[in-house]
């Protein structure tokens, strides 16, 4: 494991991906973005990652060691303490099976390899924002001050 596990006003990340050229792609571009990465090498770890740390946005590959990528994504949304973490599946198997699968396990993107990092960053952010702006619209309403509104000199 490695990448920053603290937090970051961008958000935190969790990469799992076997490859560890593509584990250090990604992971560098996003914490040049200003996100707080943490990558492990397998599904499996993934998901105990995710149970600890509860990160922003979950990028996993679809195939791993141990756990792949839609079984992960099966447990991550299944559980009652990560079912609202968004996950992107990236995968170098881009056929419609695939993706149907991903997507029928939960994931809220599924992207096929190669992947620009770029496109990828986009990808989180927008995660990350949509999150936010669901975490907002859920808070309660403010509860009435109990006196009349101020009234502004003319």
């Amino acid at each position: 494991m490695s990448g920053a596990a603290g937090s970051c006003s961008a958000g935190r990340v969790l990469i799992a991906d076997d490859t560890f050229d593509t584990r250090e792609l990604y992971g560098l571009y996003l914490t040049l973005c200003g996100f707080a990465v943490q990558t492990v090498t397998d599904g499996e770890a993934a998901v105990e990652i995710a149970l600890e740390s509860r990160p922003d946005v979950i990028v996993l590959d679809f195939s791993m060691p141990r756990v792949d990528g839609i079984t992960a994504t099966k447990r991550i949304k299944e559980h009652p303490r990560t079912c609202h973490i968004p996950v992107i599946v990236v995968t170098g198997f881009p056929h419609q099976a695939a993706q149907r699968g991903a997507l029928e396990a939960g994931a809220d993107v599924f992207l096929g390899k190669p992947c620009l990092p770029e496109e990828l960053g986009q990808q989180v952010q927008r995660l990350i924002d949509r999150s936010r702006e669901e975490a907002i619209r859920a808070l309660p309403p403010s509860p009435p001050t109990g006196r009349a509104p101020e009234r502004l000199p003319p």
